[in-house]
């Protein structure tokens, strides 16, 4: 996955519209779920009782598990991208990282939206909500790039000017 890219700006950009699309590829199933819920349109797929929660817990702990390999996944590449020396290799590799978590966050909203369809269970929703509280404080901005890449008064001064990255 090559990314093209002139200047800081550019680059944010290219990396907050993937964000946003993978924050987007879940809102629309999820509102019509819910508007359906709203109409008494929506009714659980599973017959009984005990089947929609047994699916509840098993999905839920499979979020959950997700949530936390994707967080160490992330810490994982983000060592890696700190070992790089470059300005262009820095960002290249942690648009890969980001990318990462974003789908990863992107399955976890999928399996609540899923959940939350077979079962309709309220539960589903407040994983749905945390997930996308999680996300958007770590959302990428130019301040949460330049802390967490922890680069160099040069490399910053590159970003936050837009000048040209080499």
């Amino acid at each position: 996955m090559t990314l093209k890219y002139r200047n800081g700006e550019e680059y944010y950009n290219r990396i907050y519209l993937f964000f946003n699309a993978t924050v987007a590829v879940t809102i629309l199933p999820l509102a019509i779920l819910l508007l359906k819920k709203q109409s008494n349109q929506l009714i659980p797929i599973l017959p009984e009782v005990w089947m929609q929660w047994s699916l509840a817990i098993i999905l839920n702990l499979t979020i959950a598990a997700t949530l936390y390999w994707s967080i160490g996944q992330y810490k994982t590449g983000l060592s890696q991208v700190k070992k790089k020396t470059t300005l262009r290799s820095i960002l290249d590799t942690y648009y890969k990282v980001s990318s990462k978590k974003f789908l990863s966050l992107m399955l976890v909203c999928g399996i609540c939206v899923a959940g939350y369809y077979t079962t309709v269970n309220g539960l589903f929703i407040v994983a749905y909500v945390i997930t996308m509280i999680f996300l958007s404080l770590k959302r990428p901005t130019l301040n949460l790039l330049i802390e967490e890449l922890e680069l160099s008064e040069d490399h910053k001064k590159i970003l936050v000017d837009k000048l040209e990255i080499e």
